[in-house]
Order: structure tokens, then sequence, then C-alpha cells
């Protein structure tokens, strides 16, 4: 039954057409994050978006230019970060600290705006071996994520267990390199995440 709702919202994703970037004033969802981010297809979304990710972009870095974020007054934004800190070999706290003054930077700015946190989506080891961190450490990053959106009061959104196989990797059919994702991952993406975003 989840399978076919699912099959069911990223049909409507992939036929609707109507979720495209919108680069200037307000900007209904802004998503920002990393190349995983920033390779979401065109029309992956129903509703106006603004696509902030950037190639490479760690928790500090995306909050370094978090202001871009505030500038376009949205009503939402969707924020997923995190796995090239672990590549990095960075404390996860430093990431949950980046996370919280990011959060308290909009609240500040944006009262009304809604906060949304993906969780870090797991990695294939087969792939790319020890040149990327263990799903163990992603899982124990994303425990800690999902604890700050409840003391935070903004919404996780775990997706993780629809992206991995029985060993606990990244499907071999989903991803392109060990870490970045399909096209027809990234609208399975969209589509589980859509449901949660309240406008």
């Amino acid at each position: 039954m989840k399978t076919l709702a699912l099959l069911v919202a990223l049909s409507v994703l992939m036929l609707a057409g109507c979720g495209s970037n919108a680069p200037h004033g307000h900007s209904p969802v802004v998503i920002i994050g990393d190349s995983i981010t920033a390779r979401i297809p065109a029309g992956a979304l129903p509703f106006a978006w603004l696509n902030l990710g950037k190639g490479g972009d760690t928790s500090s870095q995306m909050l370094f230019r978090w202001i871009e974020v505030n500038d376009h007054t949205p009503d939402a934004v969707i924020i997923a970060i995190g796995i090239n800190d672990l590549r990095q070999g960075v404390d996860p706290i430093i990431i949950i600290n980046d996370l919280l003054t990011a959060i308290n930077n909009t609240r500040a700015a944006l009262p009304t705006c809604k906060i949304y946190i993906q969780s870090i989506l797991p990695v294939n080891n087969a792939i790319l071996g020890d040149a990327i961190p263990a799903n163990t450490v992603i899982n124990d990053t994303n425990a800690l994520i999902e604890t700050l959106c409840i003391n935070s009061k903004c919404i996780f959104i775990g997706i993780n267990s629809a992206f991995v196989d029985t060993s606990g990797q990244l499907r071999p059919g989903y991803t392109i390199d060990g870490i970045h994702l399909t096209n027809e991952a990234e609208f399975i993406r969209m589509a589980l995440i859509v449901p949660e975003v309240k406008l």
C-alpha cells in the first residue's frame, strides 16, 4: 500500500510540471543544501520553489550564505545538509550547532516561516569505500538532527528507509556514484518530502 501511494505521488509530481525555480523576490519554498539538492530536477515540486543547493557545501558554508534564504522571505525552508561535513571528518555536533544557528536566524527574521530538515541520505560504501562515511555515522548524526528538530519545534523529514537496500546501503539503482541520486531517485525523494510540507 505504501509503495502504491508513493508511486501515485511520484506520478503526480512528474506530470504536474509546476515545480520550478523562482529566482527573484518572494519564494514560497526555499530548499538549501549541497550538490544533492542542487541536482533536484525542474518540475520535481508541485509549487513554486527556489533551489539554493550548492555543490560541496558543508553546514558551515551553508550558514555563511543563509542571508539568501531570509532575503526570499519563504513560507517554508527545507534544509538538506551534512554529508560533506561527515566526509571531511567534521564532528556531527558542528552540524547541529550550524543548523541551530540557521533556525534561530530565520525564526528572528521570519517568525512564521516553517522549517523542515531532511535526514542526511545514506551512501553506498561498496561503490565508494572509505571515501565516504559509514552509514552508521550517518544514522547517528540523523538521530541528533531529529532530536534538534524536536527541541526546536522544526519538522524532521526522515526518508532514509526508502533508499536503503537490505544491507543498509544506498540502493545501487538509486545512485550515480554512491552518494548522488539518479533523477528517478530525486523524484522519489521529492515525493516523500512534499506531503510533509504544509503551506
